[in-house]
C-alpha cells in the first residue's frame, strides 16, 4: 500500500473523520433556526357559541333570550430585520339573537386590520437583531475550521503510522539479518570444533550470541505487529471488517533528505497564520464576542418603540354586504403613537454588557497566547527536520564504518586473529547502526509531517481533498454497530 493510498482509505475509513463530518452540518441548523425568527406567520381562528340567559327586561314577553354568536378570522405577519412586527388581519363576527330590542337580527360586523411597531432604541434595526444569525453563521464557521484541524491531526497521524510501520518492518529485516549472520556463525564454529580448530567457548558465545539476537528478532516482530495494528485502525476501523486481517506492506521509501524543504521561519508562520484550524477557530470566537457587545451594549438602551395602526369596519345583516361594504372605508379609524420603557437600575443589562467584554478580552487573550505557542512550535518542528536531515548523514557515515570494522574481523576470525565474541560485537554494532540509520531516515519523514501539521498545511501540502460534510444522515448510522 502507498502512502496516498493509505491516506486516502483513512479519510473514508477513519471513525473520527466520520465523526467530524457531522460537524459543520449540525452548526449549520442553528443559522437556519436563526433565520427562522424573520418567517412569515399565517393565522386563522375560528369560534362558535351558543348561550341561554333571562330576560334582562320586563317588556319583553320573553323570559330566556337566547344569543348564537361566531367569530372567525386570518391574520398574516412578520418580523423583518429592522426589528419591526407588522399584522394584517381580517375578522368576522356574527351575532343572532331573539331579542326584540336589537333591530339588525342577525348582525355581521367585518373588519380590516393593520398594525405595526418598530423599535428606535432596545432591540431595533439590523445590527441588533442580525446578531443572532450572525453568531450562528460565526459558530458553523468555526464548527467548519474544527473539522479541518480534525483532517489536519488525524491524517498527520496515518502518515505517522505509515512511517512507524516502515520503520517496524525495515529494523525487522535488520533483526532477520542479525540472526542469519549469528546462526551461521554457530555453524562454522560447530563444524571447527568438530574438525579440532577450534574451542567449546567458541562454540558457547556463538550460541549465546543467536539467543540475544533471536530475543531481539522477537521484539522486533512484535513491534512491526503494533505498528501494523495502529495504521490497520485508522484504515480498516471495524472489528467484523475482513480487511482487519491483511498484512499492511508500505509501498514508499523514506525519501532522502533535501535541503531547504522546509522553506523559512516567515513563511511558515504567515501560511500558520492564514491556514492553521485552531487559529480560524479563535478567529471566529473573536467574531462572536464581538457580536455579543453589540447585542449587549443595545440592550442597555431604553426601549422607545413607535406604533401604528389602521381599520376598517362594516356592520350589516348579511356576511357579504357586510364585506362588500369594508370598500367603502366608511367606518375607519387609526392610531399613532410612542412608548418608552426605562429599567430603573438596568442591573441586568449592565452585567450583561460586563460579560460580554469580559469574554471578549479573554478571547484576545488566548489568542495571542495561542499564536506564541504556534510560533513555539514551528521553531521546534523547523529544528527538528534540519536536526533529522543531519542525522541521517551521521547514521551513514557510522553505518559504512560499521560495516567497514565487520568486514574486517570477519578476516580476523577467518585468519585465527580474533574471537567469535568479537566478531559478535563488531556485528550487533552494524545491526544498531543499520537501525539508527533507518530510524533517522523515518525521523526526517516524521518531522516533514510535524511541520506540515503545525502550518496547518498537511492536506494542501499532500494533495488531498477533504470529504464533503454529510448533509443527511447515513443510513447505516440509524442504528450502533454491535
Amino acid at each position: 500500500m502507498s502512502l496516498r493510498q493509505a491516506l486516502e482509505r483513512a479519510l473514508l475509513a477513519s471513525p473520527d473523520i466520520r465523526q467530524g463530518r457531522y460537524g459543520p452540518p449540525i452548526a449549520g441548523t442553528f443559522v437556519q433556526e436563526a433565520e427562522g425568527e424573520f418567517d412569515h406567520l399565517f393565522s386563522f381562528r375560528a369560534a362558535t357559541s351558543r348561550a341561554s340567559l333571562p330576560s334582562p327586561t320586563s317588556l319583553d314577553e320573553l323570559e330566556t333570550v337566547t344569543e348564537q354568536r361566531f367569530s372567525g378570522g386570518i391574520g398574516f405577519g412578520q418580523k423583518i430585520r429592522t426589528g419591526a412586527t407588522y399584522s394584517l388581519g381580517f375578522q368576522t363576527n356574527d351575532f343572532l339573537t331573539n331579542n326584540r330590542f336589537f333591530v339588525i337580527r342577525p348582525r355581521w360586523t367585518n373588519a380590516l386590520t393593520f398594525t405595526f411597531e418598530q423599535p428606535l432604541l432596545r432591540g431595533g434595526w439590523g445590527e441588533y437583531n442580525l446578531s443572532t444569525t450572525h453568531l450562528a453563521e460565526a459558530g458553523e464557521q468555526k464548527a467548519i475550521h474544527l473539522y479541518a484541524g480534525l483532517l489536519n491531526t488525524t491524517l498527520s497521524a496515518v502518515e505517522r503510522a505509515y512511517w512507524r510501520l516502515t520503520f517496524a518492518r525495515a529494523d525487522l529485516a535488520v533483526k532477520v539479518k542479525s540472526v542469519e549472520v549469528a546462526r551461521e556463525l554457530l555453524r562454522i564454529s560447530q563444524r571447527r570444533l568438530e574438525a579440532g580448530a577450534g574451542t567449546r567457548v567458541d562454540v558457547v558465545q556463538a550460541d549465546a550470541g543467536l539467543a540475544e539476537r533471536e530475543k531481539e528478532l522477537i521484539l522486533a516482530e512484535a513491534a512491526a505487529n503494533d505498528a501494523q495494528d495502529l495504521l490497520r485502525s485508522f484504515l480498516y476501523p471495524f472489528s467484523d471488517a475482513p480487511e482487519r486481517e491483511l498484512s499492511i506492506i508500505p509501498l514508499d521509501l523514506p525519501r532522502d533528505p533535501r535541503e531547504g524543504a522546509e522553506g523559512t521561519l516567515s513563511d511558515r508562520l504567515g501560511q500558520a497564520f492564514e491556514y492553521r484550524p485552531d487559529l480560524l477557530a479563535v478567529k471566529d470566537d473573536l467574531d462572536a464576542a464581538g457580536l455579543q457587545i453589540v447585542r449587549a451594549e443595545n440592550e442597555l438602551l431604553p426601549r422607545l418603540n413607535f406604533f401604528g395602526s389602521a381599520a376598517v369596519s362594516a356592520l350589516e345583516d348579511d356576511f357579504l354586504q357586510s364585506a362588500g361594504n369594508l370598500l367603502d372605508q366608511k367606518y375607519h379609524d387609526w392610531e399613532l403613537g410612542l412608548s418608552l420603557e426605562f429599567p430603573l437600575g438596568n442591573i441586568a443589562a449592565e452585567a450583561r454588557e460586563r460579560r460580554a467584554v469580559l469574554e471578549r478580552s479573554r478571547t484576545i487573550a488566548a489568542f495571542e497566547t495561542l499564536k506564541n505557542q504556534v510560533v513555539l512550535e514551528m521553531r521546534v518542528a523547523m529544528r527538528q527536520v534540519d536536526t533529522t536531515r543531519r542525522a541521517i548523514y551521521a547514521t551513514r557515515r557510522a553505518t559504512a564504518a560499521a560495516q567497514a570494522q565487520f568486514d574486517a574481523e570477519v578476516d580476523r576470525v577467518e585468519a585465527e586473529k580474533s574471537t567469535n565474541y568479537r566478531l559478535l560485537q563488531t556485528e550487533q554494532d552494524l545491526s544498531r547502526a543499520r537501525s539508527q540509520e533507518a530510524l533517522a531516515l523515518v525521523a526526517y519523514q516524521v518531522a516533514l509531517v510535524d511541520l506540515e501539521e503545525s502550518t496547518g498545511t498537511f492536506l494542501m501540502s499532500r494533495g488531498l481533498v477533504a470529504p464533503e460534510p454529510v448533509t443527511n444522515p447515513e443510513p447505516e448510522a440509524d442504528e450502533p454497530s454491535e
